[in-house]
């Protein structure tokens, strides 16, 4: 497991120096991951440049949580101490304006926790979500270090928690019987942001990534359903679901991680595709089925990347 994440972070990072210590306990490489991803983040705000921001990352991955806290960089303490009071389930708008630091510093940290409260909430969620026996290890590894190598676009949920993304106001759904549903499904899906006013932009933008997704149902499973879902916040979530044999364990990271890698039980192209264009995509897989959650934020400038481009989506 620790060779797996030493190799997804010296792909991530440039300039580094040394050599993963082999001696850390895996509890606290993870911790590293997600604390050095919190302190390239407010560094990036801070208008680091690339090469300071992946040496705070590998920095933080070499030490221990304590260590962290308590470090004399206020960057990398920055990070722990936000983990850690989110692990806590502490309020971190009101913690990190306590926090003795400079106040673009501080700025930045809320700017970061602004950015990423779903995913800090949804770290919290997964803290008590269980894992197969005899996998977990192996399991949190693959959640952590894919989070960390897609910068948290892409991340590994527990069945349960597909349930979180179905809260709010149903949008459409239909289930995924044939190959001839494809285009059906396509043509509703159009027909229902059409008449909500969204741009022909986003229209193509969401019908990209459901195609992609509702194709890899057909690879892989023999029925499927697909359900969308706008939060409370504006968001709107793609959920597709298939009854198919999943993707195998040892073959989540090369299958959701390299380019055009591709197996019977892969979807070669198709995350290349989604990270590019969506906000976020949360993958549970298993030998019962997987489910696919694809998430296109919206804030009251919503704007959609589609192509490199950012493109409006009004407010409904």
């Amino acid at each position: 497991m620790r060779w797996l994440l030493s190799l997804i972070v010296s792909g991530i990072q440039s300039g580094r120096s040394g050599l993963m210590p082999s001696d850390q306990p895996l509890a606290n490489l993870l911790h590293g991951v997600k604390a050095g991803y919190l302190a390239m983040e407010i560094a990036g705000k801070l208008s680091y440049t690339k090469r300071k921001q992946n040496q705070l990352f590998y920095q933080a991955v070499k030490l221990t949580p304590h260590k962290l806290r308590a470090h004399q960089d206020v960057i990398l303490a920055a990070g722990a101490k936000m983990l850690e009071w989110d692990l806590n389930g502490d309020d971190l708008p009101e913690k990190i304006s306590g926090f003795e630091a400079d106040k673009d510093v501080v700025k930045a940290m809320l700017e970061v926790h602004f950015d990423h409260k779903n995913d800090l909430f949804l770290n919290r969620f997964y803290e008590n979500a269980p894992c197969p026996k005899g996998k977990e290890d192996i399991w949190w590894v693959y959640r952590d270090v894919i989070a960390a190598a897609t910068q948290n676009k892409l991340t590994l949920i527990q069945p349960h928690e597909v349930d979180f993304f179905k809260q709010g106001k149903l949008i459409c759904e239909g289930r995924i019987e044939e190959r001839s549903d494809i285009s059906k499904a396509r043509n509703t899906v159009r027909k229902c942001f059409e008449e909500r006013g969204f741009s022909k932009s986003a229209i193509m933008s969401f019908l990209l990534v459901l195609s992609e997704a509702m194709t890899n149902v057909f690879k892989h499973a023999e029925h499927g359903k697909v359900t969308i879902i706008e939060n409370d916040q504006g968001s709107i979530h793609f959920i597709v679901e298939d009854t198919g044999s999943g993707i195998p364990l040892e073959n989540l990271p090369k299958a959701t991680l390299l380019t055009g890698y591709s197996t019977q039980k892969s979807m070669g192209q198709g995350f290349t595709v989604m990270l590019k264009i969506a906000s976020s995509v949360h993958l549970h897989t298993s030998e019962d089925g997987s489910a696919l959650v694809i998430t296109f934020d919206q804030s009251d400038k919503a704007e959609i990347l589609s192509g490199g481009t950012f493109h409006s989506v009004p407010q409904v």
